[in-house]
């Protein structure tokens, strides 16, 4: 019987270690949420820069056809 409460000690207090771990990442990925946004941006801008381009540069190709 008192194994099983050690078992179960022990089970807890590394589940309350582990939260703090969890709690931590997520403070951490809410602070970088800035930067991905920042990223985002500049990932759409550059898609919209090539699209232009690429409805520029291609936009004839099949009426010749």
């Amino acid at each position: 019987m008192f194994e099983n409460w050690l078992n179960i000690m022990v089970a807890v207090l590394k589940l309350l270690k582990m939260a703090q771990s969890v709690r931590t990442l997520l403070d951490t990925v809410v602070q970088a949420l800035p930067e991905v946004s920042n990223l985002g941006l500049l990932f759409f801008l550059l898609f919209f820069i090539f699209a232009a381009l690429g409805v520029e540069l291609f936009g004839r190709v099949g009426a010749y056809c």
